[in-house]
Formats: structure tokens, C-alpha cells, sequence
């Protein structure tokens, strides 16, 4: 996840080759988290197939390997099956958690080392060629976003929101791995890479509007982006995960 963030910072600079300070976006804007109007190609591919990958990695696989080696007959012998299950999925979640949060806050540090705190009087204020210094002009470009208004007057909190979010985003899919670990049994593979499956499989299903993918990051090409969805469906699946949790402790000798 770091070497993604290097390499997408990387490309990032490479748009600004003899900008003059006063042209350069503030390190609000420079976050490779606005890879659509910066052209950040790599970020936008780690989004859409590496995100979850890589959070996965971390911990999801911890049942298969553990039930495969035939350590997880042991450890539930001596704790419960329950604690268990529990332990793994905290781990599971929190280190998922972690591995996209501090990168991805190391990106936004990355931005002050090239970008101005706050964009000069003739830097674009969403996209090329729009200029920072009108205000209205600004709004206008952002009018898609989540949330709007907070865009422009709090950007660095409005970036802190989605590096939170996104970072949520990956525990959870983490978990959505981890619970597929109970049921595939013969593929590790499998495993670590359900969560990219599932998510994937939703961006055909869903709607635009509740698309995950323009959620991840500060989109402003999608109208009609739901505050209601950005709140709401995290905790659908984080729930879905827990009950399905909660039933393979109480139905299932997960250790077989």
C-alpha cells in the first residue's frame, strides 16, 4: 500500500513540471485522493482492485491457515470457539484498518512536500483550468460532491474524512474475507481475494448512486452521491459479517 502511494505521488508530480508556485493547487487538492482531476492512473487502478486485496492480506487468511495446519482445534480447545472466532475477526478488522489508514495519511503528509498549504491566486480550484481564487466558481465545479460545502471550506478535513472512511472500508471488507474463510476451504487464494469478488461484482449490480467506488475517495463526477448510503452501508455489512460470525460460533465446529 505504501509502494501504491509513492508511485501514485510520484505521477502526480509529474503533472506540475516548471509550475510556478503561485499556478500550484493547495496540498488539499494535490492528495492523490483527487487522482480524477490530477490523472493519477495508479491510484484509480489500486482503488478499484487492490484496496481490499491488500487489506485482506493482512490477517484474513488467519482460519484457513489455522484450521489447515490444524492449530485451530487447539487454540478453541483451550479459549472457546467463540473467543476465537472474536479474536480472529478483531484482528482481522483492525488490521485491515491499518494498512490503508497510515498510508493513506502518509499521502496527504506527501502533498505538503510539494503543494502549498493554501492554492496560489492561479491555481485550478477542482480541475485544470479553474481557477482557485473564484470562489463561485469553485462550488460550482464541486456541486457533485458528497458534501459539498465541506469540500471547499474544510478540504483537508473533508480529505481526513475519506482516508477514515476508506481505511474503514478496507477492516470491513477484511471481515467480509475472513467470514468467506469459513466456507471455502480449499483455496487460500479464494479467500484473501473475496472481498475484491464481491466488490467488484456490486459495482455491476448497484446503481451509479450507490456505487461503493465513487465513495472512496472525493468524486465529483457522479451526481447524486447519498450521505444516507455513505453512512448506512458500512454498517450493513459490517453487521451481515457479525451475525454470519455469530452463527458459525454458535452452529459450527469451525476447527474441522
Amino acid at each position: 500500500m505504501t509502494a501504491l502511494v509513492c508511485v501514485s505521488f510520484v505521477e502526480g508530480c509529474l503533472h506540475f513540471p516548471g509550475f510556478d508556485r503561485a499556478a500550484l493547487p493547495s496540498a488539499a487538492r494535490g492528495w492523490i485522493g483527487h487522482f480524477e482531476p490530477l490523472q493519477i492512473r495508479s491510484f484509480g487502478v489500486g482503488i478499484y482492485l487492490l484496496f481490499f486485496l491488500i487489506s485482506s492480506s493482512v490477517f484474513a487468511d488467519c482460519h484457513y491457515v489455522a484450521r489447515k495446519s490444524g492449530i485451530s482445534s487447539h487454540l478453541i480447545a483451550r479459549c472457546g470457539q467463540g473467543p476465537y472466532i472474536a479474536s480472529c475477526a478483531v484482528c482481522t478488522g483492525i488490521g485491515g484498518m491499518l494498512v490503508l489508514l497510515v498510508p493513506l495519511l502518509l499521502s496527504q503528509l506527501l502533498a505538503f512536500t510539494l503543494f502549498p498549504i493554501e492554492s496560489g491566486p492561479y491555481a485550478f480550484s477542482s480541475w485544470f483550468g479553474t481557477p482557485a481564487s473564484n470562489l463561485a466558481d469553485a462550488r460550482a465545479q464541486v456541486a457533485n460532491a458528497l458534501i459539498p460545502e465541506m469540500m471547499v471550506d474544510y478540504p483537508y478535513l473533508y480529505n481526513m474524512m475519506f482516508i477514515v472512511y476508506a481505511s474503514l472500508w478496507g477492516g470491513i471488507m477484511a471481515l467480509v474475507s475472513f467470514s468467506a474463510s469459513f466456507i471455502i476451504r480449499r483455496n487460500r487464494l479464494a479467500v484473501l481475494g473475496f472481498s475484491t469478488l464481491f466488490y467488484l461484482i456490486s459495482l455491476f449490480l448497484l446503481p451509479r448512486q450507490l456505487n461503493l467506488s465513487f465513495y472512496l475517495y472525493p468524486c465529483v463526477l457522479v451526481s447524486g452521491l447519498s450521505v444516507l448510503f455513505f453512512v448506512i452501508a458500512p454498517l450493513f455489512v459490517l453487521g451481515a459479517c457479525i451475525v454470519f460470525l455469530v452463527r458459525c460460533a454458535r452452529c459450527e465446529d469451525v476447527a474441522i
